[in-house]
């Protein structure tokens, strides 16, 4: 028999010596075994670890970026909507002035100056703010009856709006600054009458953070304000349990604040009730809004200790309130305007003083 088929007739592993099988030691049997054990026991020991860092680093990478940075981009970066009419063309009868204003950071703002028809001398010049990602445009149906019902209209893009410069929306931070400086070309334009701001949604809560640093301001009509930047945050998460999206909305204060230098906490109109007395604020709200629940503007309404309105609108949806009620809308606003011009009269024009700071910083109108 050959070597080969030697081997081959031995191939079951068994070591035959001299017509003996040899048998192997107890320590040559146990220590494969044991060297096996101890492998799967830090393998198993491991795993779990590995998958723990794994989850923990899946989890951080969720709720830290992949969830908050896109709401944050979206929001602070929204598409212009394009101007596509002016006043008279809007409606008839109505006419306009192109103007411009300067902000502190050197942006440049653009806008209308719309008369009162009919008078020689407004009953109030009123200042319009839009939402964010709006523009002036969607302020003409109010400004329209405003101007007939004999107040002067001030109509601006906020920043990153619109015509206006500007690159990034900061939801109410910046926007309460360019407001003012709206509200001190109103003055300035015409004098000894009061101003009164009409704002919705992120307008109208710019309005409130503005207000305690703007006594000027006569009084106020806020349509679908927000309470505070914080809660519109989990607005946009609301299917989801607080456990799970507080941590975003802390990721997202965290980008938020390093794009734009504001923290989500210091906007927060509900704040800014108490700096507001005692100037009449109308509140309204559409009780089928779902971008800001009318809860905001109900609460608000029973913080403010000052001479206050409250109109909830149902089935109006945000910002739409004006397209539900129509005529009924445009008188209450009126009304309104005509308590708060009448109150301002008796208070002994308060409204009229303000600095020379303010006077330097209103707009440069255009072709002045």
């Amino acid at each position: 028999m050959s070597e080969t088929a030697s081997e081959a007739e031995h191939s079951d592993g068994e070591d035959r010596r001299g017509g003996f099988v040899r048998v192997p030691t107890a320590a040559e049997v146990e220590a494969p075994t044991r060297t096996g054990w101890w492998a799967g026991r830090v393998l198993a020991q491991g795993r779990p670890r590995r998958n723990a860092v794994a989850l923990v680093a899946l989890a951080g990478f969720v709720f830290g970026v992949a969830l908050p940075v896109p709401t944050v981009y979206r929001n602070l970066y929204r598409p212009r909507l394009p101007i596509h009419t002016t006043p008279d063309r809007f409606a008839r009868g109505l006419t306009y002035r192109e103007i411009e204003l300067h902000t502190f950071d050197k942006l440049t703002l653009r806008g209308w100056w719309m008369p009162a028809l009919g008078v020689d001398t407004p009953k109030a010049t009123v200042v319009l703010a839009h939402g964010a990602g709006g523009n002036r445009q969607q302020m003409l149906g109010k400004a329209a009856f405003l101007v007939r019902g004999g107040f002067a209209c001030l109509l601006f893009d906020f920043r990153a709006c619109g015509t206006s410069q500007g690159t990034m929306s900061t939801l109410g931070g910046f926007e309460a600054a360019d407001l003012h400086l709206a509200t001190c070309t109103a003055q300035a334009r015409v004098r000894l009458r009061p101003v009164v701001v009409f704002g919705q949604s992120m307008g109208a809560s710019a309005a409130l953070v503005m207000a305690p640093y703007a006594p000027e301001i006569a009084a106020f009509v806020l349509d679908s304000p927000y309470a505070t930047l914080w809660e519109m945050c989990r607005e946009q998460y609301r299917k989801y349990p607080d456990w799970l999206v507080t941590p975003v909305q802390h990721a997202c204060d965290l980008w938020g604040r390093l794009a734009t230098g504001w923290s989500m906490n210091w906007v927060r109109p509900q704040d800014s009730l108490e700096g507001l007395a005692p100037r009449p604020v109308l509140f309204i709200h559409g009780e089928e809004d779902t971008v800001v629940p009318p809860e905001h503007s109900a609460r608000m309404h029973r913080l403010y200790s000052g001479p206050k309105q409250l109109l909830r609108v149902p089935g109006a949806v945000h910002v739409r309130a004006h397209d539900v009620l129509g005529e009924r809308y445009e008188a209450a606003v009126l009304a309104f305007l005509a308590g708060a011009v009448a109150d301002w009269e008796r208070r002994g024009n308060e409204g009229l003083a303000w600095s020379a700071t303010d006077r330097a910083s209103s707009a440069r109108f255009a072709g002045r």
